[in-house]
């Protein structure tokens, strides 16, 4: 749709201007708005247009039960991809280190090749209601992922927003997050996931209180420079909920363990109880992610016990986490 503003625009004013044919929006995707300005005589004409404006027209969706689900089998599941350059595909990888979906199908950086260069891109969800849900309740975020970039200079994270993408805030890792980020400073992805080729990682995080909110988005955003390109970022079996299908890969539900005294002191006995045999890292976090103590655990047995020493420990709340990158487990102590 291309029409004409039928007025002259004072410097220093604005005007509001409606079209006249409106713009059909319906179909699921970006949408770019352009402005350009005609002045006779003018002596400058290098700053006479806004190009490339845009906004997108999501999917609305509610979240009908516990869990939404992606697999991305046989649709795209709404996502919409938007910005400078932008490499985001719906499609079967088949690069050298994406080298396949876990299915059939992911997004990716493009499927067939690499990534594109000075790339600032962004890749957007439906609009997700969550008013029904209170704000006190956990809602979880899991996908699994697979990615090569150049370290230090292609990186991706993700951003959520609360009012259907007006505005964007990072979203950050939270205690219990398993390979959320890899670079735990600039809290990005980047380099090469820790798998290997083909290995799909899987990824959980805590959200932010969002329950209560009707106009919650997520996207992914990926920048590049102008030099290397490699396979980039792919992600699969993308889920939100107050519960998550966690598959083969982490497993919350089958090993468990308990701290005793709770509230405790200067110690405390941790039992762990199903978990395999192996190599674990135990640590403890406080409210604000600080690391207060870590130790490497070497099962033995399916059921174990533990003497914990807390006693340099100021008294609050902390976050106990077992895990070996496939499991983790965590559980709240009070120390007074």
């Amino acid at each position: 749709v291309t029409e004409t503003v039928p007025v002259t625009i004072n410097p220093g004013t604005t005007y509001n201007y409606t079209f006249t044919t409106k713009v059909n929006a319906t179909q699921i995707k970006s949408y770019t708005l352009d402005a350009l300005i005609s002045l006779a005589n003018d002596g400058d004409s290098t700053n006479n247009s806004l190009l490339g404006y845009s906004f997108i027209s999501s999917f609305s969706d509610t979240l009908n039960g516990p869990t939404k689900y992606y697999n991305f089998e046989n649709d795209n599941g709404n996502w919409v991809a938007s910005g400078i350059n932008s490499s985001w595909e719906w499609g079967t990888p088949s690069t050298f280190y994406i080298n396949g979906a876990i299915g059939n199908k992911a997004w990716v950086t493009s499927a067939a090749g690499n990534h594109n260069s000075d790339e600032i891109s962004f890749l957007e969800s439906s609009c997700f209601d969550f008013s029904s849900i209170p704000p006190s309740t956990q809602l979880l975020l899991y996908f699994r992922t697979l990615y090569k970039t150049e370290i230090g200079f292609d990186q991706i994270w993700m951003e959520y927003s609360i009012n259907n993408g007006l505005s964007w805030m990072k979203l950050m890792p939270s205690i219990a997050s398993i390979n959320f980020y890899n670079n735990t400073t600039a809290n990005v992805w980047e380099g090469f996931s820790v798998g290997g080729v083909g290995t799909w990682l899987p990824v959980l995080n805590d959200l932010p209180a969002l329950g209560g909110n009707s106009k919650v988005k997520f996207r992914f955003a990926f920048v590049s420079n102008s030099t290397i390109v490699n396979d980039g970022f792919a992600f699969d079996e993308f889920q939100i909920g107050t519960v998550v299908s966690l598959g083969e890969k982490i497993k919350t539900n089958r090993s468990t363990f308990t701290t005793s005294p709770n509230p405790a002191s200067s110690n405390f006995t941790a039992t762990f109880s199903g978990f395999e045999i192996g190599a674990y890292q135990f640590e403890i976090k406080d409210v604000n992610g600080r690391l207060i103590k870590e130790e490497y655990i070497s099962m033995i047995s399916s059921l174990q016990s533990m003497e914990i020493d807390v006693s340099g420990a100021k008294p609050g709340l902390y976050f106990v986490r077992m895990t070996n990158g496939k499991l983790n487990v965590v559980q709240k102590i009070i120390i007074r």
